[in-house]
């Protein structure tokens, strides 16, 4: 299955509904990497506030993850 920026959205959703969590796990990556693009989305507001809040708790461990990347090169 193809997953891209245009319908990552709808397959999240579905995912969701059917707890198939390897492929909401993998949409959640996509949407984190392909932020700016998924932001542009009209769809995005019509998301439940679950999966909304998902996504941002993505954002949050991928910038963490960064960040804590970033520090340990500097050691």
């Amino acid at each position: 299955m193809n997953v891209t920026v245009e319908n990552v959205l709808q397959i999240l959703e579905a995912a969701d509904k059917t707890q198939a969590l390897d492929m909401k796990k993998h949409c959640l990556h996509i949407i984190v990497h392909q932020f700016i693009k998924v932001s542009q989305l009209p769809n995005l507001r019509s998301l439940s506030q679950v999966l909304l809040l998902d996504i941002i708790d993505s954002l949050a461990a991928h910038i963490s993850d960064k960040q804590c990347a970033e520090m340990g090169s500097d050691i």
